[in-house]
């Protein structure tokens, strides 16, 4: 049997458009992926000049700190994922930069939950409903954000570079989290305001 017939199964094959992007990946200073981390926040404006539009300026206010402390918590990100942040803070206050972020994520879900039992005047079957099709809109960028967590997604040597797998389904958490904040504002908070 010819071995090199079968050799593309043991080796796979890699889009030299790919190979391209590793390269260029492998050239960069190690920070750049905290500053690519940083501006994927930028998708957070439309959220936020909704809110205003509507003249919310709680969730206004809310938004633009969950938005700056994302940002300013993955410039400095170093405690995990081998990301290398800027090197003048510490592990300690990188740590509390990312707390700041997540609390305030969660103060922001508070207020849009708050929000939509507002808007449909306490709990009914229509809310179950509306509160099921959140939980769905959400669950895809919810998984993208929890997966790198997941023990059998951490890589299995201590190994010392950037977690490349926690960059991309970060980003894409980025991607998606504030078109479904938008939507969710959008059509169950500011279409019953008049």
């Amino acid at each position: 049997m010819n071995e090199k017939a079968f050799s593309f199964l043991l080796v796979p094959r890699i889009h030299p458009r790919v190979c391209i992007l590793l390269a260029f990946m492998s050239n960069v200073p190690p920070y750049v992926v905290n500053i690519w981390l940083a501006c994927t926040n930028i998708f957070f404006i439309f959220p936020i000049l909704r809110s205003y539009l509507s003249g919310d300026m709680t969730t206004f206010y809310m938004l633009v700190n969950v938005t700056l402390a994302s940002i300013i918590s993955h410039l400095f990100e170093c405690h995990q994922w081998n990301m290398p942040g800027f090197e003048c803070v510490g592990a300690p206050l990188s740590y509390l930069l990312n707390r700041w972020d997540v609390v305030s994520c969660i103060l922001l879900a508070g207020r849009i939950t708050g929000l939509v039992f507002v808007h449909y005047k306490g709990l009914s079957w229509r809310l179950i409903g509306v509160i099921i099709s959140i939980a769905c809109e959400c669950l895809v960028p919810v998984l993208l954000n929890l997966l790198p967590k997941m023990k059998e997604f951490q890589p299995i040597t201590e190994d010392t570079s950037i977690n490349m797998f926690y960059v991309i389904s970060h980003t894409l958490w980025h991607l998606s989290i504030p078109f479904v904040i938008l939507h969710i504002l959008h059509v169950h908070v500011y279409s019953f305001w008049n």
